[in-house]
C-alpha cells in the first residue's frame, strides 16, 4: 500500500507493483508520486478526487495513451511528470485546464506528433522536457505562445 504523509499532503505509491492508481489515496494530496509501477493506461476521472494536487509523477510506467479529460480536475496542478513512458501522441486539450503548470516533462516516451494543440493553453510554462523522443519537426512559432518558458529540450529527438 502507499505512504500517506498527512502533515505534508504526500502521497508515495512509487514501485509497488500497481497497474491501476489506488482508491484510497486521500482527497487533500498535494504531491503525489506513481513512479516506477504498471500503469498501462489511466482512465477518465481517475484524479478527479484529487483536485489539491500540484504535483502529480507517474514516470517510469507503461502508459501508451491518455484520456482527453484526464487532468480536467487538476486545475491548481504545478508540475506534471511523464518521463519514461511509451507516449507516441497526446489527445488535443488534454492539458487545456492545466494553466497553472510550470513543468511539464514528457521526456522517455515515443512522441511522434507535434505537441503544440496541447501546449498552447500552457501560459505559465517554464520548464518542457521533450527529449529522447520521436519528434522529427515541429513547425515554426510552435513554442510561441509558451511566453513564460525559459528551459526547453528537444535533444534525442
Amino acid at each position: 500500500s502507499c505512504s500517506v504523509f498527512y502533515g505534508f499532503q504526500r502521497t508515495n505509491c512509487e514501485a509497488k507493483g500497481l497497474s491501476s492508481v489506488p482508491s484510497e489515496i486521500p482527497d487533500n494530496t498535494q504531491w503525489l508520486n506513481l513512479n516506477s509501477n504498471r500503469m498501462e493506461s489511466l482512465p477518465e476521472g481517475v484524479f478527479d478526487r484529487v483536485t489539491q494536487l500540484t504535483i502529480l509523477s507517474l514516470y517510469d510506467n507503461q502508459l501508451s495513451a491518455l484520456p482527453a479529460g484526464v487532468f480536467d480536475r487538476l486545475i491548481n496542478l504545478k508540475e506534471l511528470y511523464f518521463s519514461n513512458n511509451q507516449l507516441t501522441s497526446l489527445p488535443a486539450g488534454v492539458f487545456e485546464k492545466l494553466t497553472r503548470l510550470t513543468l511539464l516533462g514528457l521526456n522517455d516516451n515515443q512522441l511522434t506528433s507535434n505537441p503544440a494543440a496541447v501546449l498552447d493553453q500552457m501560459m505559465n510554462l517554464k520548464q518542457l522536457y521533450l527529449y529522447n523522443n520521436n519528434l522529427e519537426a515541429l513547425p515554426a512559432g510552435v513554442f510561441n505562445k509558451l511566453t513564460q518558458l525559459a528551459y526547453l529540450s528537444l535533444q534525442e529527438n
